[in-house]
């Protein structure tokens, strides 16, 4: 039996037309996990490339932690799924959660419950 083994490299080119570009992005915050979760999805037609942080805010409306998130690529049509984890790790209980993001394209914001197990 032979085999033959060929290496290649391939690269993936995104190109968005001046005029054309449709930038959006969605972000769904909080569940029931230990660590943040977070989806960021991209339904617009131009790479996201986004950064900033979650602020953390206990039922008295104290906040009680603030989450960075480094630069991250949300690709067009695409999602990313993230966590971030407290240091050290909030007590048990309910949050309120400020997601705020900013990138090329502007700022975002979003909004949620964090139920800590």
């Amino acid at each position: 039996m032979r085999l033959a083994v060929r290496p290649e490299l391939g690269l993936a080119v995104y190109l968005t037309l001046r005029g054309t570009e449709r930038p959006a992005l969605r972000a769904r915050v909080g569940g029931v996990e230990e660590a943040l979760p977070l989806l960021l999805e991209n339904p617009g037609n131009v790479l996201e490339r986004v950064s900033g942080e979650a602020r953390v805010f206990d039922g008295e409306g104290r906040e009680v932690a603030r989450l960075p998130l480094e630069e991250v690529p949300v690709f067009p049509g695409g999602y990313r799924e993230l966590a971030l984890r407290p240091d050290p790790p909030l007590p048990r209980g309910r949050y309120r959660v400020a997601l705020i993001l900013g990138g090329t394209y502007g700022r975002y914001a979003a909004e949620g419950t964090w139920d800590v197990p």
